[in-house]
């Protein structure tokens, strides 16, 4: 395990993913009494939970495979779980569940979606870096 091998990409994933996972548990929504990001949503929650792990996975494979097949894979679900649920939790924060006058939407639920933007970009970073640093191409003498 060497974490020389953490490159941008992976810090930001696996960074936003330890982020978001703690986020989770502070109150994200307030009615009568604040309701963690558990227990406001129904199914967002489940996909915040598997865009989180999927985020720390990205970094804990790539400081521990040789080979970029598998950390290189993870990171392209990760890029567009995160896409997919950041579109689902924006909608989310625009249109709360229950009326505007009694649901108060905390600042814990802003920072869970910067997270996911932080974990799509990770994983975008992530599999861009592949690419970066090639050869350079060879003059041809004339």
């Amino acid at each position: 395990m060497d974490l020389r091998r953490l490159r941008l990409g992976e810090k930001l994933a696996g960074g936003g993913g330890i982020a978001l996972l703690v986020l989770a548990f502070l109150p994200w929504y307030a009615r009568s009494e604040p309701q963690s990001a558990w227990e406001a949503f129904a199914v967002i929650d489940l996909l915040l939970a598997l865009t989180a792990l999927m985020g720390v996975a990205v970094a804990i494979l790539a400081v521990t495979r040789r080979a970029p097949a598998l950390p290189v894979a993870v990171s392209v679900l990760l890029t567009a779980l995160a896409a997919v649920v950041s579109l689902l939790l924006a909608y989310r924060l625009l249109n709360q569940p229950g009326p505007n006058e009694l649901v108060d939407v905390r600042p814990a639920a802003y920072l869970g979606l910067a997270c996911l933007l932080v974990l799509a970009a990770g994983g975008w970073r992530s599999v861009a870096d592949e690419n970066a640093g090639g050869a350079a191409t060879p003059e041809v003498p004339a």
